[in-house]
């Protein structure tokens, strides 16, 4: 008869995605992550596969865990999505930035499947902050864009930018002035 698990599968995803977005993909072993989580190593690879299953496994739990706003249609829904989308990349102090950009520039040009992830993600951020945009009561006047498609693709160019500064440095007040500087630009 099979033991039964001692442990959450979704809390050792948590953990390895921390695991993942500090050392990377190719920074980190089965011998770290067996030590890192706790688990012997039959566990790991009976729960989850190999060591690249458990990554994707962990880019979907990250996804998962920071779901794109909702956007409610006032003039503050772009402020919040990209405040939202800040706020993520200093969520972990070992790790700051976002795991999925971290993954893309890792294996996303070599692995199709974290590709797909990180465009899918990125493509619904960008697609909330074009409705968020045309949803607002104030248009926009700014001339950084002259239309939600254009400010959209501004407000994602944003987010990339943010999360170079979160690996960067550990000033969540320069952050915050660089949210309100892009939206200055809009407005």
């Amino acid at each position: 008869m099979p033991r039964n698990k001692n442990f959450q599968p979704e809390q050792i995803l948590d953990q390895a995605a921390g695991i993942f977005a500090k050392h990377g993909y190719h920074g980190v072993s089965m011998s770290m992550l067996v030590s890192e989580l706790q688990l012997n190593r039959a566990s790991l690879y009976n729960t989850f596969g190999d060591k690249r299953r458990l990554y994707l496994d962990s880019l979907a739990r990250y996804i998962a865990n920071w779901p794109i706003p909702e956007s409610g249609g006032n003039q503050e829904d772009p402020l919040n999505l990209l405040e939202a989308t800040r706020k993520r990349f200093y969520a972990q102090p070992d790790a700051r930035g976002c795991f999925l950009l971290r993954a893309a520039a890792e294996t996303g040009h070599s692995d199709p499947e974290v590709a797909q992830l990180v465009r899918d993600y990125y493509t619904a951020l960008e697609k909330a902050f074009r409705t968020s945009i045309e949803q607002a009561k104030t248009p926009l006047r700014g001339k950084v864009a002259t239309n939600s498609r254009e400010a959209a693709k501004f407000l994602i160019t944003q987010c990339y930018a943010l999360h170079g500064h979160a690996v960067l440095s550990t000033d969540r007040k320069r952050s915050r002035e660089l949210v309100e500087v892009a939206l200055k630009a809009l407005n």
